[in-house]
């Protein structure tokens, strides 16, 4: 009899001797073809505003799912995905209520591996998608818990993110990921690999936040592991995102600062799938890395605005009424706006929009603002996040120049009182054209003020 490992709480105790397998283990399928590993079936849901997910009522039997015209063919579509021989590594969902960027334990469900044993016995085991449910004693699934609450809706479930695995490694954890900063929920997903960069991204968390100090205040969801060469590399590229948000003060600026910073790794299809979806409670951000045909062509990502009231995004072909993300397309769904569309985004997203963080802030920063520059990452591949701490009210100037004294860059705004200035400068001249690699001169002037330093810009 196979293992169904249903379970809800965080915390998975694991001996180290059995981690340092799995490690092991990840290190050996991080050598496999990319092509050659099956991908992760994931779909996402998101009401326009006014409306949540239980207003709809289903359409034709759970059944046939495949024609994707009610929300609950998106978890129709996780459950057949989620069975022996394909994503059978175990799922999760979360649901955020209508108005809420949190999540609380009740709106999130999981069925996790929870031991080496469990890897590709745990799965989809309730008769939801049967044809004659009734004639089934199968007792309720997780999967059929979390589609009873959404559907009841005593929460007002407006997003919801839903996620089966196909593990690429024997590490312990299930997707959504998540993570909590300034009072919301980020959730995470992805649909691939990309443990070729795991190196990569640990490394480029230290350097913004030297010491480790990153890992050890924000360990894995599960068992609260604060070595990150043991997670599933999806909660690793996870954790690199947030710290780029946290560090940009700003979502879109913080995914392109991510992003870009592993601009070789997604030129180059042999080194990772990095598809993903990701809520901050109130958005979706959706992102393909793969081309439409070719390497890796099979991992799609696709959505679906139905009525007017509702989007459903999904892995996988798209149907003919479907719209197809493009390659590193970032596409962002809201509840009050039409989707934005960013095509290339690592390097055609936001770059310069400053951020302004008053005083105090999350960072730890003293109320008593020091002036100062700082520049990080730095060396920087392709942008980085200019830091100005203003003592008082000013109009802030920044000029980069290169080795020549030429400027090649600059941008102004007011600060209207003492804090931290953040401003993402993204590699390029006023035109948005990129800059040459080399040694780049940080001017900064406030009032009588001056303040000065270098990028080591690589590309």
């Amino acid at each position: 009899m196979k293992k169904h490992g249903a379970q809800r709480t965080c915390n998975n105790a694991v001996p180290v001797r059995r981690r340092w397998l799995a490690l092991a283990v990840l290190g050996l399928v991080a050598l496999l073809p990319w092509s050659a590993l099956s991908a992760c079936a994931m779909s996402a849901l998101i009401c326009v505003r006014g409306h949540i997910l239980s207003d709809f009522p289903a359409t034709g039997p759970a059944s046939e799912f495949w024609a994707y015209d009610d929300p609950w063919d998106y978890f129709g579509f996780v459950m057949h995905n989620s069975a022996p021989g394909g994503n059978s590594d175990g799922y999760g969902v979360v649901a955020y209520p209508d108005q809420a960027g949190s999540l609380a334990p009740r709106n999130m469900w999981y069925k996790r591996v929870t031991s080496l044993d469990d890897f590709g016995s745990v799965y989809y085991t309730g008769n939801y998608l049967d044809p004659d449910p009734g004639e089934t004693d199968q007792p309720p699934d997780v999967l059929d818990e979390a589609l009873a609450s959404v559907r009841g809706g005593s929460d007002r479930a407006a997003i919801v993110l839903c996620h089966a695995r196909n593990a690429s490694g024997l590490t312990l954890g299930n997707h959504p990921f998540w993570f909590e900063y300034r009072g919301r929920t980020f959730s995470f997903m992805h649909n691939g690999n990309c443990n070729t960069a795991r190196s990569f991204m640990i490394a480029r968390i230290n350097e913004l936040e030297p010491g480790g100090g990153w890992f050890l205040a924000h360990p894995s969801n599960y068992f609260h592991d604060m070595d990150p060469r043991r997670w599933v590399d999806t909660e690793v590229f996870f954790h690199y995102i947030m710290c780029h948000i946290v560090h940009s003060g700003n979502v879109l600026l913080g995914l392109r600062q991510a992003l870009s910073g592993l601009g070789a790794y997604l030129q180059d299809q042999h080194t990772g799938i990095y598809n993903f979806i990701m809520s901050d409670g109130g958005s979706l951000y959706v992102f393909r890395s793969t081309p439409l045909s070719g390497a890796n062509s099979s991992y799609k990502l696709c959505y679906k605005l139905f009525r007017d009231q509702f989007y459903g995004i999904r892995t996988q072909s798209p149907t003919a009424d479907e719209t197809e993300l493009q390659l590193r397309e970032l596409v962002v769904f809201s509840r009050s706006r039409k989707p934005e569309h960013y095509p290339d985004f690592p390097n055609s997203g936001p770059r310069n929009t400053p951020v302004y963080l008053p005083q105090p802030t999350e960072r730890g920063f003293q109320q008593n603002v020091a002036a100062g520059l700082t520049v990080s990452p730095n060396p920087c591949l392709g942008s980085a996040f200019i830091r100005v701490g203003v003592k008082s009210a000013s109009r802030l100037l920044l000029t980069v120049s290169n080795a020549k004294g030429q400027t090649v860059w600059k941008h102004s705004f007011e600060v209207d009182r003492p804090g931290i200035a953040s401003i993402v400068w993204g590699g390029a001249d006023e035109r948005g054209s990129p800059v040459a690699p080399g040694i780049y001169l940080v001017r900064a002037q406030a009032g009588d003020t001056v303040l000065t330093g270098r990028i080591a810009l690589f590309k």
